[in-house]
């Protein structure tokens, strides 16, 4: 059993990982239910309109990317790239903190991304032959501190950070 004093320090340890890992973006992490021209809705309950670029096929059920910062709406989808977009309806869900990355380099054959900000993530095990695909220099979204999304292909991967 934890003491009062451990519980506190526990959840002060957590509130700064949780600061650490956002840099003041939030992302929805859902589905595409169905597309009509520009204007997705989303499994989350949100409805989006594409604003700047061609959408073309979308594809069933890919995942996507809804990231907000300061008024700034974009989404990312699975095997595109991101798009602007504006947000229509609100997601049911809560968004979970997010931080935007440059990914410098990838090594290693995908276990080692290195950030433009000095940031060394590991790939998990899992996910290094998604992430050994990857051309060094891209934008990149960080969710929860854990989980890193390539912007330029809508793929995600899970990391644990190093340095």
């Amino acid at each position: 059993m934890m003491t009062t004093n451990e519980k506190r320090e526990l959840e002060r340890f957590i509130q700064e990982r949780r600061a650490e890992s956002t840099d003041g973006t939030t992302v929805f992490v859902t589905k595409i239910d169905s597309d009509d021209d520009d204007i997705l809705k989303l499994e989350n309950g949100g409805i989006i309109e594409i604003t700047r670029g061609n959408l073309g096929y979308v594809g069933y059920r890919k995942n996507a990317y809804l990231y907000l910062k300061r008024g700034n709406c974009q989404i990312a989808i699975e095997g595109k790239r991101t798009f602007q977009c504006e947000v229509i309806k609100e997601p049911n869900d809560r968004g979970k903190p997010a931080k935007q990355l440059q990914v410098t380099d990838v090594k290693g054959n995908g276990s080692i991304l290195k950030m433009m900000n000095g940031e060394i993530y590991e790939v998990s095990s899992m996910d290094q032959m998604t992430s050994s695909m990857w051309l060094g220099f891209f934008d990149a979204l960080l969710v929860d501190g854990d989980q890193l999304i390539n912007l330029n292909s809508g793929e995600s991967v899970y990391v644990e950070k190093v340095r």
